[in-house]
């Protein structure tokens, strides 16, 4: 049989026929069946939906990936984030990543953070801490008050209610509130305002035991504000029947509550009383409570 002859005979091209009755099924079976319709429009449209879904579906994974990478990050920074502080009447010495020692006083909280240390040696202060900085990158104290800046020095820093006082031993110190810049030298102590003003004090003694780590540096308080010192440093009560325009400068010590009790009612010409443990209350003669 010749080529495509079969062929030929089913698309009833002439002269081609065949008697073979199981040809002849085969031709009206053949003759029944259809073209099914290619709808090209529809399978390009498919094809299209199918490569947007899968572009989108990467994209949604990149998006995935890129969270849990920041999330990781952002605990990861979160778990090496440091927090010290101390109770009333009570120091803590902590040795921060770079070797620099700070002794934290009495009422205190220090904050930083290990793993950018190497990158930036930043520590939060609210209280008062004594620092030995060793040299390197800049060192900054941030508070509510003002900022303290050093390369590698000895220095103190008070940071409670409006005031920011801050005391020089060794090196130099840049002390900087709202755009304004102080730089103090050894012996030095500054003491900045809420309102930005500064008082400057050289000369001082320069020994650690008079250095302010032991005593605390009011300038110009009235008594309600030293009273909410003393509650504070001490973790105590204290009310008051007295009422005094007077302002104090001076020190009061910060771990000797009968002395500092003393300095602040002989200051006042008042007197105190312990109504029950940790609570005392001030009274005064009627010349000082007018």
């Amino acid at each position: 049989m010749e080529d495509n002859y079969l062929a030929k005979w089913i698309n009833d091209e002439e002269g081609h026929s065949v008697d073979d009755p199981i040809l002849q099924q085969i031709k009206e079976v053949s003759g029944q069946l259809t073209t099914p319709y290619f709808d090209k429009e529809k399978v390009f449209k498919n094809i299209q939906q199918k490569k947007t879904r899968s572009k989108r579906s990467y994209i949604n994974w990149s998006v995935a990936a890129s969270l849990l990478v920041i999330i990781g990050l952002g605990s990861l920074y979160l778990l090496s984030s440091r927090s010290f502080e101390t109770n009333a009447m009570a120091s803590k010495n902590i040795q921060l990543p770079d070797r620099s020692k700070v002794s934290l006083q009495s009422g205190s909280q220090l904050k930083f953070n290990s793993l950018s240390w190497s990158l930036d040696r930043k520590v939060a202060l609210s209280g008062i801490a004594y620092f030995d900085v060793e040299k390197g990158a800049t060192f900054t104290v941030t508070t509510q008050n003002g900022n303290i800046t050093v390369l590698g020095t000895a220095f103190s820093v008070s940071s409670v209610q409006d005031q920011l006082l801050v005391r020089c031993y060794e090196g130099s110190v840049s002390v900087e509130k709202n755009g304004k810049q102080s730089i103090i030298k050894p012996g030095d102590r500054i003491v900045i305002d809420q309102k930005n003003n500064r008082h400057i004090t050289k000369n001082l003694d320069l020994s650690f035991k008079q250095s302010g780590q032991d005593d605390y540096y009011i300038h110009k308080k009235s008594l309600s504000k030293i009273t909410e010192l003393l509650q504070r440093f001490y973790g105590i009560k204290i009310k008051s029947k007295v009422t005094s325009k007077k302002h104090y400068t001076g020190t009061i010590p910060l771990y000797d509550l009968e002395k500092a009790l003393n300095i602040i009612t002989n200051t006042y010409q008042i007197d105190y009383q312990q109504e029950a443990k940790n609570s005392y209350i001030f009274v005064g003669n009627e010349s000082t409570e007018k």
